[in-house]
């Protein structure tokens, strides 16, 4: 099997090019997919033959996205630790305003 590194798309080994992009293939080890998806009620990670979510237990919807790779999972990850980090920011901004506050009245 050959792989577009540009965007992860797979091929059959007589393939040249991505149809997608139009890079050239390469015919390194593809890595395991793993397959895995997201509870839409608390954002837990979950596998993908599961029918309910074992952190809330929310039922799960057929049509929920699958995440194929765990790339994609890490950055889905990513980026809910970095808007967890600008709540607890702004969070402290206010704290840090009251006691101004506070301290000037």
């Amino acid at each position: 099997m050959k792989c577009c590194e540009e965007c992860g798309k797979t091929y059959d080994n007589q393939a040249q090019y991505c149809s997608l992009c139009g890079k050239p293939l390469t015919s390194k080890n593809l890595p395991t997919v793993i397959q895995t998806k997201f509870c839409g009620q608390c954002g837990a990670k979950i596998e993908a033959e599961s029918t309910a979510c074992p952190s809330c237990g929310a039922i799960l919807e057929d049509n929920q996205p699958i995440i194929q790779d765990i790339e994609k999972s890490q950055k889905h990850t990513e980026e809910k630790m970095s808007l967890l980090k600008n709540i607890v920011k702004l969070f402290i901004g206010i704290l840090l305003i009251i006691l101004f506050w506070l301290v000037v009245k």
